[in-house]
């Protein structure tokens, strides 16, 4: 049942919080994206904050597991929405005032891809303590649904803020919404958690290579991460693609760019309401659900006309969240509670720090050429992965459906 988790008081709470903030989150997103091409007009300096945003989840989301499966989350969680919310105000003040430079921005993207890195996979780990065993799978695809009904709302907002106000106030409402998910937290029932054991005591490192030969040894977790960070890296760039495309391929203004984002999020709502509702997806499974979007993909960079690629984009966001958020639930479910921070922040790791590459080799690509050629090698690589992920499982007898 997809609404299974919302039985949980605690994660009701968690549930609310969270599509405020993360609409928040989406519309910075898009302001950040228009700033840069309003003060450079370059596809190389929107792929390059980009990579400055993702480094850091390169160099600190692996640290976050062994930390969320040493000590209780809430309060940690609290202390991020605090420091992410100060950050996005810092950053309207600068962009209202007519003030920024295109250095400081890349600075509060390091600044933001940073605490992001320890917050995400946290905040994955923590929806366990949410819901018992039975109902995780009702919650991550919950929370797939919530990222991509914020990826609805928060760039549709933030299109019409932009066009009226400007990018400045995109920033300053994103600051407000981050309130909203402190505020979630601290109504939680401290008694009605349920933390999982905690792992033992030792230095960071050395339980960070436990959790990465604990992932190595099991076959069902390792592919699908493995192929989740090249489709991550190299397919699911829409922060540099999607204002590309909006601006140089088809002609719209801001508001048309975020009429794609919204077009993408509801597609990817679909996927995550899919998810919520149907059962696990195994290893194999999810490389044929890849190889579907890389298919996409390559038809995005063909599409004709505006119209075309919206509906494109609707379709390629169900997919690619089917993927993304059933390699989640695989994780969820397959992992042993004691290392379940530590591989939620691999799949961390994989789903967003390969975003660098991707954003500078796409960046590049539409710089020299053209976006579409960009999309159609992105296209081909995630493919040729794909195929390559479903030839081992195969051969290896991987099952067909999760056991």
């Amino acid at each position: 049942m997809p609404w299974l988790a919302l039985g949980r008081e605690n994660y009701r709470l968690f549930f609310a919080g969270q599509i405020v903030s993360q609409s928040g989150r989406w519309m910075q997103g898009v302001a950040q994206a228009w700033l840069v091409l309003d003060l450079t007009g370059s596809a190389l300096a929107l792929g390059g904050i980009s990579v400055v945003q993702h480094v850091p989840i390169l160099l600190f989301s692996l640290f976050a597991g062994p930390l969320a499966d040493r000590f209780r989350t809430r309060r940690f969680l609290m202390a991020l929405q605090g420091l992410l919310a100060l950050q996005a105000g810092i950053l309207a003040m600068l962009v209202i005032s007519g003030q920024v430079q295109l250095w400081e921005i890349y600075v509060f993207a390091a600044l933001w891809g940073t605490t992001n890195a320890i917050d995400g996979p946290t905040r994955q780990a923590f929806v366990s303590e949410l819901v018992d065993r039975s109902e995780i799978q009702s919650a991550v695809g919950l929370n797939s649904s919530v990222q991509n009904a914020a990826r609805i709302v928060g760039p549709a907002l933030g299109g019409v803020v932009i066009a009226a106000w400007g990018t400045g106030w995109c920033f300053a409402l994103n600051a407000l919404a981050f309130v909203a998910a402190f505020a979630a937290l601290v109504a939680m029932r401290e008694d009605r958690l349920r933390p999982a054991a905690a792992a033992a005591a030792g230095r960071l490192r050395e339980q960070i290579v436990h959790g990465l030969r604990y992932v190595a040894g099991e076959r069902e977790l390792l592919v699908p991460l493995a192929l989740l960070g090249l489709v991550a890296a190299i397919g699911l760039n829409w922060q540099v693609t999607l204002p590309l495309l909006a601006r140089y391929s088809f002609g719209t203004g801001a508001t048309g760019f975020g009429v794609m984002n919204a077009a993408l999020g509801l597609g990817s709502l679909s996927g995550s309401l899919l998810v919520a509702s149907r059962p696990p997806a195994a290893a194999l499974r999810l490389g044929g659900i890849s190889a579907a979007f890389s298919v996409l993909l390559m038809s995005l960079a063909l599409a004709p006309d505006y119209a075309a690629a919206l509906l494109l984009l609707v379709a390629a966001g169900c997919v690619s969240v089917l993927f993304s958020a059933g390699v989640n639930t695989a994780v969820q479910l397959r992992t042993r509670p004691e290392y379940r921070g530590r591989v939620l922040g691999l799949f961390f790791l994989v789903w967003a720090g390969g975003s660098p590459f991707g954003a500078a080799l796409t960046g590049a690509v539409a710089e020299t050429w053209d976006i579409r050629v960009a999309l159609a090698l992105s296209a081909t690589l995630c493919l040729a992965g794909s195929g390559a992920a479903i030839a081992y499982l195969v051969r290896r007898g991987s099952p067909a459906t999760v056991p």
